[in-house]
């Protein structure tokens, strides 16, 4: 399972290791050169030079060569070369030219006041230290020729001391105060002591026995110091009336320890049922759930077992990338340091620091170049990370690790009882859970080119909710154009009506979907709630009083406790769009505009995320977004606004746009087995079987096309209505020739007509009868009971004139009888 790591840990290097061993072996060398060197040797200096010379003709030279330049100081070469290498060794992943910087000057620095204290170096101790010159050759020139000239002998002593004391402190990373402090302190220490000392000869003895003591004792403590043996025998006579008070107190420290395992309890209380909580919570999950009707939820067992966690831990060389990104940083003149690394099951990500004054858009433009440099397939920059000063650099492990849903379904967020429909989407760099509501979103769009994740993805979220939600809490609607899908889904309780996988029957769901909608909006204005939310925890015992007391009991069952929420998922929306955009589309939209209140969710998914499939209107209602890999940065932008989703790996990496926020989230996508998503339908399917609804079931089975809806402000309706008051007929034939529309919407606009009373049923003899005047308003849908219909149509019958007849101008010409072809069936 993917962690968090921790803060970058550096890196070692072997040739500067190696280059440090060298330079230890030269130090001690470079000692018995220096410590053994005698003018003697040098040709030079006598002639003829001694013969014999412990380190041999280039130990002589080099220590010659070492004092002619710095004099005296040419004896701290060998220390620099020991601190150096020890450096080199210990700590080689630190630069080391700033060390060797100030060890160089301090040796210098050296020189120059060794020239200025020349009065030392006389005598014989200028022959015992084998000098001529106490400063060398860059002593004098720095103290005599340069600054001695420029700035006077002072002033060039005090700039000798001054980088004397800035090479010390940073040699050894002192405070530049620490040493005064240090002394401070002591004095202080000293003159409190003395103070004490002082007071205690003036008090009285008594009186300053029982409390010098412990005081004296604490400073001695404090100071590290060891207490006086002059005063320990002082104090021990003195001290003895001091017991009689001490049983005194005796028993006030009697109840202390009575009340110290009561505080040790009440620690312990709160840190016990911690972990059991934890495993509680975790336990239920494996435990199937039962609810009212009897229907058992699917077990956590069912789904494949976790591998070790030793297995899931990431074996990425962070620190290695770390420092090669910083360096590559460095080449290209950008200042920053890497300061966190968080390693996620496909990406780490690295967080970069940059220094003050440095432009977040030059660490973006150096994508390319920090991909060639980290040998990446491809890296995403982050600039700025939202809510932290820093950015984000994400580059692909060497070796992925999937998430398994089990690990999100045993997580305490995809049981919590705040979400109404869990999702489980994955995790995210850091390792993190994501669990998803989409009853909050409301809605979600999932895009993604073929073979990125898109089919698994939808298949993590349904099988994620059958292993939570019963088919009293969630029903689902499945729409499959490519008929193969969605096949282990088949009749589940949970469905509404079959899988659909005819195109052109897709509106016949959605406009069931929005009249739904519109009954659970009818509904809820009765019982005065706001949402389903409401409706599903309110008080039963109360609602009696919403009705009136003669019809409480027959009226009483048509409000049902509670009700599902729909979830709707549509699996290709491109092919959908391209059959039947115009029925589809008006349907989608509303839903997506409307239908949240009512518990009823959509996710769409396309792998053709262009702008004529996923239109401005749809996506304005869609705030929740996954994108997988695309082809081009403008399919990404058709998505989440923004680039970035040309950039992913595949196989489950994704951007995750939540509702409400304006960057994405970088998640690995959840993985679902076949077998897996099989045995939990098989475990639900062995439960009952569906319970479609029969009306919208029997239109998607049936062969015959489905037919578009009218609505009642449909432009078309006022037109036929406008034919039939210049006209004084109602025919199909006359409508389909004056509005020039096709036979299938003529008729449909027929028995539209006849369904709002306005037109009478199709006759044997003709035209049908208009009911109703023809300069008034659209009338709603009759409302009479049937009796008093068929006697007024009897009436009507009766009084009934025939028309005159027409001219063959005015006849039915080239198309069917439309009386005979929408006769009902005998």
């Amino acid at each position: 399972m993917a962690k968090k790591s921790k803060p970058v840990e550096p890196v070692r290097s072997k040739k500067k290791e190696a280059l440090g061993i060298i330079l230890l072996g030269l130090c001690f060398w470079g000692f018995f050169c220096f410590f053994s060197y005698r003018p003697q040797y040098v040709p030079m200096l006598q002639s003829p030079a001694e013969s014999y010379s412990p380190s041999g003709i280039i130990g002589v030279w080099f220590s010659f060569v070492g004092f002619l330049s710095v004099g005296i100081a040419g004896y701290l070469i060998p220390f620099a070369l020991l601190m150096g290498g020890l450096l080199m060794t210990l700590r080689s992943y630190e630069r080391i030219w700033p060390v060797w910087s100030w060890l160089f000057g301090g040796i210098i620095a050296f020189a120059g006041l060794f020239e200025y204290v020349s009065w030392l170096w006389v005598g014989r101790l200028t022959e015992w230290l084998n000098v001529g010159s106490p400063g060398g050759l860059i002593g004098q020139l720095l103290a005599e020729r340069t600054l001695g000239r420029w700035i006077g002998h002072a002033g060039a002593g005090i700039v000798f001391v001054t980088v004397l004391i800035l090479a010390i402190l940073q040699l050894t990373g002192m405070h530049p105060f620490t040493p005064f402090i240090f002394l401070w302190n002591r004095i202080k220490a000293l003159m409190a002591r003395n103070k004490e000392d002082e007071e205690e000869d003036l008090k009285p003895a008594k009186a300053a026995k029982p409390k010098k003591r412990p005081r004296r004792k604490a400073k001695d403590e404090e100071l590290f110091t060891p207490p006086a043996p002059v005063a320990a025998p002082s104090k021990k006579p003195a001290a003895v009336p001091m017991p009689t008070p001490a049983p005194a107190p005796a028993p006030a420290p009697k109840p202390e320890p009575a009340r110290k395992p009561k505080i040790a309890a009440k620690k312990k209380t709160p840190v016990a049922p911690e972990p059991k909580d934890d495993l509680a919570h975790v336990s239920v999950n494996i435990a199937p759930g039962i609810d009212e009707s009897g229907y058992q939820l699917p077990p956590l067992t069912l789904l494949d077992e976790l591998p070790d966690a030793a297995s899931m831990q990431s074996t990425e060389n962070t620190s290695e990338k770390a420092q090669i990104l910083q360096a590559t940083l460095e080449q290209f003149g950008v200042e920053g340091e890497v300061t966190h690394v968080e390693t996620g099951p496909t990406v780490t990500s690295y967080e970069v620091t940059p220094a003050p004054g440095v432009r977040v858009e030059k660490i973006s433009s150096l994508e390319r170049n920090i991909a060639l440099s980290l040998r990446a397939q491809s890296i995403r920059i982050q600039a700025p990370i939202p809510g932290k000063g820093a950015v984000g650099i994400e580059i692909p492990n060497s070796k992925s690790s999937p998430v398994f849903l089990r690990q999100l379904a045993e997580s305490k967020a995809f049981h919590d009882p705040n979400v109404a429909l869990p999702l489980a989407l994955g995790t995210d760099v850091s390792g993190k859970l994501i669990v998803g509501d989409l009853a909050s979103m409301p809605h979600m769009l999932i895009a993604g080119a073929t073979g990125a994740g898109k089919t698994v993805c939808m298949n993590s979220l349904l099988t994620g909710l059958l292993l939570t939600r019963t088919p009293e809490q969630m029903r689902m609607i499945l729409v499959d154009p490519k008929t193969f899908e969605f096949q282990a889904y088949e009749n589940l309780k949970h469905l509404v009506v079959p899988i659909i996988t005819d195109a052109k029957k897709v509106a016949l769901g959605l406009r069931w979907a929005i009249k739904e909608m519109e009954k659970r909006y009818a509904l809820f204005k009765k019982v005065k709630v706001r949402d389903i939310k409401s409706f599903n925890s309110r008080p039963i015992e109360k609602q009696e009083d919403l009705f009136n007391e003669a019809s409480a009991a027959s009226k009483k069952s048509d409000i049902p406790a509670k009700l599902p929420y729909i979830v709707i998922v549509v699996d290709e929306l491109a092919e959908l769009m391209g059959v039947a955009q115009q029925e589809i589309e008006p349907c989608i939209v509303r839903l997506a505009q409307l239908s949240r209140a009512a518990g009823i969710h959509m996710i769409l998914a396309t792998q053709r995320p262009s702008v004529n499939v996923i239109t401005g209107t749809i996506k304005a209602n869609i705030p929740g977004r996954i994108a997988f890999q695309v082809a081009q940065g403008n399919d990404s932008r058709t998505i989440l606004d923004t680039i970035g989703a040309e950039k992913l790996l595949g196989k489950g990496d994704m951007l995750y746009l939540p509702p409400g926020k304006s960057k994405p989230v970088r998640l690995q996508g959840t993985w679902t087995k076949d077998e897996e998503m099989n045995r939990v339908t098989d475990f639900v399917r062995q439960q009952g079987t569906p319970e479609f609804i029969t009306e919208i079931t029997q239109k998607i089975e049936s062969n015959k096309p489905a037919m578009p809806e009218l609505n009642e402000d449909d432009e078309l309706l006022e037109q036929a209505m406008e034919v039939l008051r210049s006209t004084k007929r109602a025919s199909t034939s006359s409508l389909q020739r004056r509005l020039r529309i096709g036979y299938n919407r003529a008729a449909n606009l027929m028995d539209l007509l006849e369904e709002k009373g306005i037109i009478g049923p199709p006759t044997e003899t003709g035209p049908r009868e208009i009911l109703v005047d023809l300069d008034g308003e659209i009338p709603d849908a009759p409302t009479v009971d049937s009796s008093t219909e068929e006697e007024e149509e009897e009436e009507e019958a009766n009084d009934r004139v025939p028309e005159a007849p027409i001219s063959e101008a005015e006849a039915p010409q080239d198309f069917p009888d439309d009386d005979d072809e929408y006769k009902p069936d005998a």
